[in-house]
């Protein structure tokens, strides 16, 4: 069985966003494989014990079930054994699905449909297809809504038309009172 090194083990646990601990716990594992024991941090499986009640390879805390000088079962290199290819496997999984679509972003692009000749709203991180005056509608509607009510206020019009905030783009959709 080849057993990752330390590196590896925390790369590729990283890449697929396992926890500290979880690292942790990998790397005791891959000590205990390496060693061929099971006590090297100090938890003794209870294999070793007569009449434990424990299956191979649990750890007992309180060591009141093991042995002193525990070597690994079969059945414990076989789960480090499993351990380590499905971690290897994962990884490489996950970088071979990154990699596609990396590939598939440089070799597929978005093309606008034929016949489509109206161009984009001309408000900047809007994604809208423009429909009067270069904004879309929903751009459109709020620039309407603000000359209404500055003409209801009694102020002169707009020189140009204003600005639709990006905090306003980035609600749409969205119901009153709702999260992000």
């Amino acid at each position: 069985m080849k057993i990752p090194t330390d590196r590896q083990l925390r790369s590729d646990a990283g890449f697929l966003g396992f926890t500290d601990a979880d690292v942790e716990r990998l790397l005791v594992h891959a000590r205990r494989a390496r060693t061929g024991s099971t006590d090297v941090d100090g938890y003794k499986s209870s294999h070793g014990a007569a009449g434990g009640g424990r299956p191979s390879g649990i750890s007992d805390p309180t060591c009141d079930m093991a042995t002193s000088d525990e070597r690994a079962t079969p059945e414990i290199e076989k789960q480090h054994r499993l351990l380590f290819d499905m971690l290897d496997q994962a990884a490489s999984s996950k970088r071979a699905v990154r990699n596609t679509l990396e590939r598939l972003g440089t070799i597929q692009t978005w093309a606008k449909p034929a016949g489509q000749t109206a161009p984009e709203c001309k408000t900047v991180d809007c994604d809208g297809v423009s429909v009067a005056r270069g904004l879309c509608n929903a751009c459109r509607m709020y620039v309407d809504r603000l000359k209404e009510k500055r003409e209801t206020d009694g102020l002169p019009p707009f020189d140009v038309d204003p600005i639709v905030p990006a905090t306003v783009i980035a609600s749409r959709g969205k119901r009153k009172g709702q999260a992000a």
